[in-house]
């Protein structure tokens, strides 16, 4: 898969994997207090990302349910990793829970090429990185389970599952879709 393009040749599938693999280990876990729980993200077999913003109405209403999510499950099965849409660092920083790993907000390039890959943003980010309505796949909040070492989508309809059903019914519901561990 081709980060911008999403075509299946070989070369493009590499490229997008060494993409795939900046992009984590660009991802910031500076509100950790331990080595263990620094580790957690390139040990956790699934990322569950978070594209969220704190001027989003319905991303202040959602962040309970991924919060409680984090919570609930064992941070080496998988990891939430913020995906900001947020309008400065420091909105992002008063908004993101402080257990959450995140991408940082000054690195604009990854956050834009993986909203672009997933197709998750605002719609009001849309034009600034050049996605379509058809592109688009997710408004915000978003939630897109991956796999951890290859950026594989496992589940794109995270958001809504948590806010259908229960927290242990929705991790039910993707825990077969997870990579055996």
């Amino acid at each position: 898969m081709d980060l911008l393009l999403f075509t299946t040749t070989a070369a493009s599938y590499v490229w997008y994997a060494q993409t795939h693999e900046r992009a984590r280990s660009q991802v910031h876990e500076k509100d950790m207090t331990n080595e263990a729980s620094k580790k957690t993200v390139s040990q956790a077999p699934v990322l569950a990302l978070f594209f969220s913003a704190g001027w989003c109405p319905d991303c202040v209403a959602f962040l309970p349910l991924i919060e409680a999510f984090a919570q609930s499950q064992p941070e080496n099965l998988v990891r939430v990793v913020y995906v900001s849409s947020d309008e400065s660092e420091a909105a992002m920083e008063a908004f993101k829970p402080k257990n959450f790993a995140f991408v940082p907000f000054d690195n604009t390039q990854e956050r834009s090429n993986m909203k672009r890959h997933y197709g998750a943003c605002a719609r009001k980010e849309m034009a600034d990185l050049e996605i379509t309505a058809e592109q688009r796949k997710h408004g915000i909040p978003a939630v897109i389970l991956i796999e951890a070492q290859t950026g594989k989508i496992l589940h794109e309809s995270g958001a809504e599952d948590l806010e259908t059903m229960t927290v242990e019914n929705a991790f039910a519901k993707w825990k077969g879709k997870l990579p055996q561990t």
